[in-house]
């Protein structure tokens, strides 16, 4: 294979990654934690587009453990979109580029 179509293949793959990394930052997840008492709604870029609270944790005696579960449930979301994407990023990659992303 000469340097202009290992060039050409490069761009091509380049293109496609491209591709898939806009369509998976379009993409909503829901994840929910605390037994399902709050829903965290986010984009694969990791854009947070809605928090629902069940309304039975909304007591003032509650709000240090809504706001905790609140921030593990954001950072678990985040942490899962976050692997979900580089997973989809590296197929269609050579073994030995795998890990490098």
């Amino acid at each position: 294979m000469d340097m202009k179509q290992m060039l050409k293949q490069a761009q091509a793959m380049q293109e496609g990654m491209k591709k898939k990394g806009d369509e998976f930052d379009e993409k909503e997840f829901q994840f929910e934690t605390g037994g399902g008492a709050i829903t965290i709604n986010l984009l694969g870029d990791g854009e947070i587009v809605k928090i629902d609270i069940n309304k039975d944790l909304l007591d003032p005696e509650n709000k240090e453990m809504v706001e905790d579960m609140v921030l593990v449930g954001v950072n678990e979301a985040q942490s899962s979109v976050r692997a979900q994407k580089d997973e989809i990023m590296e197929e269609g990659l050579p073994p030995q580029l795998k890990g490098m992303i």
